[in-house]
């Protein structure tokens, strides 16, 4: 049986400018070897890597081929990827992460509450604490994200340019770095998001104990994602060593890329 062979197409985002070499979006600083428009199974590795790396980049979209010729279509060698500009204004663009966000975790938000809900009728302490668990987390991810995404519109200003990337398992932030200081505050601003909502909401939260446990977790995992050597990690440390009180780890910026990806 012969099966008609997968295929993903690459969608440019607005702003972003095709040439016959290389694409650029000159707003984000970035500009990478132009990538083929279409990737199959029978695409080199070097052609799905490039493909790959311009929707990590912010730089396009990643969909199925709408080839109307084949009787059915599959999915393609990569993972779809949705990315689209940030609006302009800090209220829009917040709102805009916010729903992205919440569409790409839909499912198991749902699942997690009402699970949560009905083991805490059941009496049923390890299902409530599993449940939280996940809902926290799930709900800190749109947290951790509307953060980085109001620290950067408060400190670059409501119309600077960044463009909100989403995948089957991951929202990211792809932005313009800022003065050192900035672009750390900016960094820092995701990770700490839910340890700072959580210390807000603590006085009211004195009689679930279970579920502020929880909560705790979950933040600190945030924190732990400052350790890691990629997302936020990787971009703080790259801050960090573009920062002036560091001068003996100060690399020249041409040696940055002029973006940050969060994440």
């Amino acid at each position: 049986m012969m099966f008609p062979v997968s295929e993903n197409v690459l969608v440019p985002v607005p702003g972003v400018r095709v040439f016959e070499q290389f694409w650029e979006h000159s707003e984000l600083g970035v500009r990478i070897p132009a990538p083929p428009w279409e990737i199959s199974d029978r695409s080199s590795a070097s052609e799905i890597a490039s493909a790959a790396q311009a929707a990590d980049l912010g730089m396009a979209s990643i969909r199925i081929s709408p080839n109307g010729n084949r009787p059915f279509r599959r999915r393609g060698p990569l993972s779809l990827v949705a990315a689209v500009p940030l609006k302009k204004g800090t209220g829009a663009a917040l709102g805009q992460t916010a729903w992205v966000a919440l569409v790409g975790i839909r499912l198991p938000l749902a699942l997690f509450l009402f699970g949560g809900v009905g083991a805490q009728l059941a009496h049923q302490p390890v299902l409530v604490f599993l449940s939280g668990a996940g809902f926290y987390l799930m709900t800190s991810l749109v947290l951790h994200e509307c953060a980085h995404v109001l620290a950067y519109r408060l400190l670059a200003g409501p119309e600077a340019c960044a463009v909100l990337v989403r995948s089957a398992t991951r929202l990211r932030v792809v932005r313009v770095v800022l003065p050192s200081s900035r672009d750390i505050m900016v960094t820092l601003a995701g990770p700490l998001a839910p340890m700072v909502v959580l210390g807000g909401i603590l006085p009211w939260a004195q009689n679930l104990p279970l579920h502020t446990a929880v909560a705790g977790a979950v933040a600190l995992a945030h924190l732990f994602l400052l350790a890691l050597p990629f997302g936020d990690g990787n971009a703080l440390r790259m801050a960090v060593r573009d920062h002036p009180a560091f001068p003996d780890r100060t690399v020249a910026k041409g040696d940055f890329p002029l973006h940050r990806n969060h994440g």
